[in-house]
């Protein structure tokens, strides 16, 4: 059963505040303007706040995104080539700032319900500063917590992330947030 909808800015807000990490897989759609599917992607995602994450995408290729607080490092093997960024500022006002950045949910965005749809109950989030690179942003969740982020970009195309079995605030080693570049591979970017 899921709650009514005049509560849900309050249970999104609480989920977020007290969120410390999470652990689960996904499955990711993106789809132009038009609906049409780009790239579906399915994978694995740990989350420690604040700022610590590592996307692993398994299929329909290989593909890791580590985020250690300081750098974020993007490992694709079938190119033999690690890019690597600054960490600092580069997920703020994006969705990505939804998981890793400590605090509530409310301090961001402003949370508007839009209704019940899927078994889910949905929020549009309006960010409290317009620096973000979408339009708009939607997260649906249950009793059970948060099952979808659902993006929109200013050229109208639209990403879909759906949460599997996700473990909130579990004990995760600290090894998951360090990448070391493998041995031979290209590594570019922004390095210390």
């Amino acid at each position: 059963m899921v709650m009514g909808s005049a509560d849900l800015p309050d249970r999104l807000d609480h989920y977020f505040s007290e969120m410390s990490s999470l652990q689960g897989g996904f499955h990711q759609q993106v789809r132009d303007s038009y609906g049409r599917m780009v790239e579906e992607s399915y994978g694995t995602l740990l989350v420690q706040r604040s700022g610590k994450f590592r996307w692993q995408t398994v299929t329909p290729f290989v593909q890791q995104i580590v985020g250690d607080g300081t750098r974020i490092w993007i490992y694709d093997p079938d190119l033999d080539q690690v890019t690597v960024r600054r960490q600092k500022n580069s997920l703020t006002n994006t969705p990505a700032s939804l998981l890793t950045r400590r605090g509530s949910l409310s301090e961001q965005f402003i949370i508007y319900p839009v209704g019940n749809k899927g078994g889910y109950e949905w929020a549009d989030l309006i960010p409290k500063k317009q620096n973000g690179g979408y339009e708009r942003l939607l997260v649906a969740m249950d009793d059970d917590g948060l099952k979808v982020i659902d993006v929109e970009d200013s050229l109208g195309q639209r990403t879909r992330i759906e949460l599997q079995d996700l473990l909130f605030n579990p004990s995760i080693p600290e090894h998951n947030f360090m990448f070391t570049p493998p041995d031979g591979v290209d590594v570019v970017g922004d390095l210390p």
